[in-house]
């Protein structure tokens, strides 16, 4: 028997739209396993950390150098925020477990 085809809301998230399809979900996490994959990730967020750092003013007594740093560390925490969501994109969350009500039954 096939599965039923999932409705998508009317406005749905694109990640909704990317999970709509077992396929590529399965692909997604094959990729995400792949060893080259993983170290082309290491590689590249070293590189980025590397290329952000060296655009900033190394001298502390520079005007921009506070500003440089900040840009840097934001630049720095979207790769980051970025490369979260690219490892989670076929995840699901799992809703947490129900509380029992037994504290509020009468005796």
């Amino acid at each position: 028997m096939a599965e039923p085809k999932k409705v998508l809301p009317a406005n749905p998230m694109p990640k909704e739209e990317f999970q709509v399809s077992p396929g590529a979900m399965k692909a997604h996490r094959a990729l995400l396993e792949l060893p080259q994959f993983q170290l082309a990730v290491r590689v590249a967020q070293a590189q980025y950390c590397r290329i952000c750092c060296a655009a900033s003013p190394t001298n502390l007594d520079s005007p921009n150098q506070l500003q440089a740093s900040a840009m840097c560390f934001q630049r720095i925490q979207g790769m980051n925020d970025f490369i979260n969501v690219l490892l989670n994109l076929a995840e699901t969350p799992r809703l947490p477990p129900r509380r029992t009500d037994d504290n509020l039954a009468q005796l």
